[in-house]
C-alpha cells in the first residue's frame, strides 16, 4: 500500500487512541485474534465483501508488533489493496467477483449495442524484450492442458488474463475467454470429445461444448477451483478440488457433491492405469496454528467417492503438489513446503512405491528447491504460492521441482541441481515463480509455466519461449507521452515495466 496510506491510517489510530477490533463469525476466529502472531488480514483478503479498511487496519496492527521478511505476503496485501480501493460499494466493501460477474452479465443481456469507440488490444502483446534482449516477462501462466491427438493444440490458463488456445506449437494464440469475467486458474479437455472443456476459475466450473466459442455455468459456481480431473475411462465423471473440499460430479458437470471437506485443495492426480485410485493434496496457506495449516494428502481408491487422509509420513508442511509418471504407474512423488519454521521454506520430496499408500522422504532442507537461493541454501521463497513437481514419463526417476526456481534430479528426488539459470534457447534463465509444469501425452514434450508465461523444452535441451502473441501482462497502471502519443509505459503485474517505443514493446 502507499506510504500515504498506512500513515493516515496510524495517525488516525493514535489520535484517537483506537484499538483494532475485527468482525468475526464464531468463537474460533475470535480466539486467532487474541493470538499476537495471528496474520488474520491474510484470511480477510479472501472474504468476498471484506470491508477493506477494517482489513488495512488489521494487517497495520499486525507489522506494528512484527518484522518485515521476504516473502511475508505483505507486498500481496498492499497490491490486493491497491487493486480493490477503487472497486468498492457505499459502505466501503470489496464488490465481490461474484456481484462483478452478475453484472456483467445483466449489462450484456440488457443491451444489443455494438461497443462505442474502437477499442483494440494495445498491448503489450509480445514480451518486449529486455535491455539485454532477453525475452521472459510476459505475464502469468498458472496451467497448461494439451488436446488428446494433436501434439501442436494446446490450451493455457492465465489468471486475470483468462483462457487462450494455440493450433500452431505457440506460433501464434488465440483468446478463449475475452467475453468472462472469471479469472481462469486450470483447463481439463474430454479426450473423446476435445470440443468439450471444463474450466476451473475464482467462480467455479465453466463448461464449453463447443471447443471455447460459449461458456456456460455448471453446478458449481463457487468457490475458487485450482484443481480438475476427468476420469478416464468414464468422462462424466468430473473430480474439482476447491477452497472448501473435493466435489464430485456423475452427469459431465451438471450437478455436484462434495465427497471430501478439506481447505484449499489445488491438486488432483490418477494413477496412470488405475482409474479408480486418485490422490489429492492441499495448500495449508501458513494461516492460524500448526495444526490448522497444515498441507495434507488424501488418496481415494473407488474413484473419488471416499477418500481417506495420510498425515505421518510427511513433515509439518504448508503447501503440497503431487506427480504420477506411467514409466511407473505405482509410483507417486509429493513436494512439499513450510512457511512457519524461520527461513526454511523446503519441507521435503517424498516417494511412493505402493501407489500412495505410504511415503519415504527422499530429500529436504538442502538444497532448498522452493526457496529464493541460487546455490540451494535455506530461504523462504513464496512456499505458498509458487510450487510444482512433475516427473518424466519414461523414466521416472527423472524430475523436475521447485518453487521460487526450478531444480532437477535423476535420481528420484534424492539429489538435485538448479535447472533455473542459463537454460534458455538464447542463454539467459527462466522467469521466477514456477507454477504447473507438465509433459504432453501425445508427445512428450515438456513445458514450463510461471509468472513470466509459458516455455517448452526443445531438442537442444534448452527452454524456448512461446509467450509472444500472449496478451496476458497485468497492467496496474500506465502513462503516454504528451510527445509521441503512441508510446506508452505501463507497470504490470509479474512482468516489470512495459514501453511501447514507436510501435516496439521492450521490458
Amino acid at each position: 500500500m502507499s506510504r500515504n496510506r498506512k500513515k493516515r491510517i496510524l495517525l488516525s489510530l493514535f489520535s484517537v487512541g483506537l484499538v483494532c477490533f475485527v468482525w468475526f463469525e464464531g468463537s474460533k476466529e475470535t480466539a486467532r485474534l487474541d493470538k499476537d502472531d495471528y496474520p488474520i488480514w491474510m484470511e480477510m483478503m479472501e472474504e468476498p465483501n471484506v470491508n477493506l479498511e477494517e482489513a488495512a487496519r488489521a494487517f497495520d496492527a499486525y507489522w506494528d508488533n512484527h518484522a518485515h521478511y521476504r516473502g511475508d505476503k505483505s507486498k500481496k496485501f498492499e497490491r490486493w489493496y491497491e487493486a480493490n480501493r477503487k472497486r468498492l460499494d457505499q459502505n466501503g466493501n470489496v464488490i465481490s467477483a461474484a456481484q462483478v460477474r452478475n453484472e456483467y452479465q445483466r449489462m450484456r443481456e440488457l443491451t444489443a449495442a455494438a461497443q462505442e469507440g474502437k477499442w483494440f488490444n494495445y498491448g503489450p502483446v509480445n514480451v518486449g524484450r529486455t535491455v539485454d534482449g532477453d525475452p521472459r516477462n510476459g505475464g502469468r501462466v498458472k496451467d497448461v492442458a494439451f488436446h488428446p491427438t494433436d501434439p501442436n493444440t494446446f490450451y493455457v490458463s492465465c489468471f486475470k488474463s483468462g483462457f487462450f488456445k494455440t493450433t500452431d506449437a505457440g506460433s501464434t494464440w488465440s483468446q478463449m475467454t475475452d467475453h468472462l469475467s472469471e479469472e481462469v486458474y486450470i483447463s481439463k479437455l474430454k479426450t473423446a470429445d476435445p470440443n468439450t472443456i471444463y474450466l476451473g476459475t475464482n467462480l467455479g466450473v465453466l463448461k464449453s461444448i463447443n471447443g471455447g466459442a460459449d461458456w456456460a455455468s455448471t453446478g458449481l459456481s463457487t468457490y475458487k477451483t485450482n484443481a480438475l480431473l476427468i476420469k478416464p475411462d468414464n468422462e462424466d465423471i468430473i473430480l474439482v478440488g476447491n477452497e472448501v473440499g473435493i466435489y464430485r460430479s456423475i452427469n459431465a458437470g451438471e450437478s455436484f457433491t462434495q465427497v471430501k471437506s478439506a481447505s484449499l485443495v489445488e491438486e488432483l492426480r490418477i494413477h496412470p492405469t488405475n482409474n479408480n485410485i486418485i490422490y489429492a493434496s492441499t495448500n495449508g496457506s501458513g494461516y492460524g496454528s500448526t495444526a490448522d495449516r497444515d498441507s495434507q494428502f488424501f488418496r481415494s481408491v473407488d474413484g473419488g467417492v471416499t477418500w481417506t487422509e495420510n498425515s505421518t509420513d510427511f513433515g509439518d508442511g504448508s503447501f503440497m503438489k503431487l506427480a504420477v509418471t506411467p514409466a511407473k504407474p505405482d509410483y507417486v512423488y509429493a513436494i512439499n513446503t513450510r512457511d512457519y519454521d524461520g527461513q526454511n521454506s523446503f519441507e521435503g520430496v517424498y516417494k511412493s512405491t505402493d501407489a500412495g499408500v505410504t511415503f519415504t522422504k527422499q530429500s529436504g532442507d538442502t538444497p532448498c528447491i522452493t526457496g529464493y537461493d541460487d546455490s540451494g541454501a535455506i530461504s523462504r521463497g513464496q512456499p505458498n504460492y509458487n510450487l510444482f513437481i512433475v516427473s518424466d514419463p519414461n523414466n521416472s526417476d527423472i524430475i523436475y521441482a521447485g518453487g521460487v526456481k526450478s531444480w532437477k534430479s535423476v535420481d528420484g528426488g534424492v539429489n538435485w541441481t538448479q535447472a533455473f539459470n542459463n537454460v534458455t534457447a538464447l542463454g539467459f534463465g527462466l522467469h521466477l515463480d514456477q507454477l504447473t509444469w507438465a509433459y504432453s501425452p501425445v508427445n512428450d514434450q515438456l513445458y514450463a509455466v510461471n509468472d513470466g508465461g509459458i516455455y517448452f523444452l526443445n531438442e537442444d535441451s534448452k527452454f524456448q519461449t512461446i509467450t509472444d502473441g500472449l496478451p496476458i501482462a497485468e497492467v496496474w497502471e500506465c502513462t503516454q507521452s504528451q510527445v509521441n502519443k503512441e508510446n506508452v509505459a505501463g507497470g504490470t503485474f509479474h512482468a516489470g515495466i512495459k514501453l511501447n517505443r514507436n510501435g516496439v514493446w521492450y521490458s
